[in-house]
């Protein structure tokens, strides 16, 4: 099943599991998630080599989570959600053969992960789903003040492959080779990108607190002009 990513690249740090999962759990709840699922009334959490560890409550799932990292699944009525959290890694873009730790590359990763099911739903509810996502992406964004943030579906991630080391180019405070339809940078990083690629018409720009700025072709993932995005980032390719 194809889902989409909104992953933030922060500086790493020995409180990264803590202050991280506190922080996602806070903004979650602004938009009525609930790591709490419905059903079974279980906490629904995942290690980092993948082993599913149900918990009865948060601090069960903070345990898990600051151990070493892992995913735990979020509920809002019958959607969910994941967020995950990694510390020092490359993530392997075709998400077939999940994480490789890698030292070399010095960020922790905050992960928000949607089903692309939901985008299928009503104008309405999708629009809801979608708008909650992104705006848990921002304000954690200004709270945890990544790097660098993006946001792709299996399908572009694929598509993208041959051309991925974004990792590498974040580290280096290189502009990206790919152009992802929605694209955060702090202040510092933003400065030293090249704004060809992200100038009007096909993106806009907008502040995220006093943190960085976000980039986007549009506001939500289903209503983006694909084929215009996979022409901007072939012109860079060239």
């Amino acid at each position: 099943m194809n889902a989409w990513s909104y992953q933030m690249y922060i500086p790493p740090s020995p409180s990264f599991y803590e202050t991280g999962f506190a922080a996602a759990m806070d903004v979650a709840s602004l938009y009525g998630f609930s790591p709490v699922n419905p059903v079974t009334d279980k906490i629904d959490i995942f290690t980092a080599s993948g082993d599913n560890c149900k918990g009865s409550t948060i601090d069960e799932a903070q345990a898990v989570i600051t151990a070493a990292g892992g995913l735990v699944v979020l509920w809002n009525g019958n959607v969910d959600i994941s967020v995950s959290f990694f510390a020092l890694h490359h993530q392997d873009p075709s998400l077939s053969r999940g994480f490789v730790l890698d030292s070399s590359c010095h960020f922790s990763t905050l992960d928000i992960g949607l089903e692309s099911v939901y985008l299928r739903d009503d104008e309405t509810r999708r629009s809801w789903i979608t708008d909650s996502v992104r705006g848990m992406f921002e304000r954690l964004c200004a709270i945890l003040r990544p790097v660098f943030g993006c946001s792709y579906d299996e399908g572009f991630a694929d598509y993208m492959l041959p051309h991925w080391q974004l990792e590498r180019e974040v580290a280096e405070r290189r502009r990206p080779t790919i152009i992802f339809w929605l694209q955060y940078f702090d202040n510092q990083y933003f400065a030293r990108v090249p704004r060809d690629a992200y100038a009007p018409p096909c993106f806009d720009v907008a502040p995220v607190g006093d943190a960085g700025v976000i980039v986007m072709a549009a506001n939500r993932p289903y209503e983006v002009d694909w084929l215009r995005l996979e022409e901007l980032n072939e012109s860079l390719w060239r």
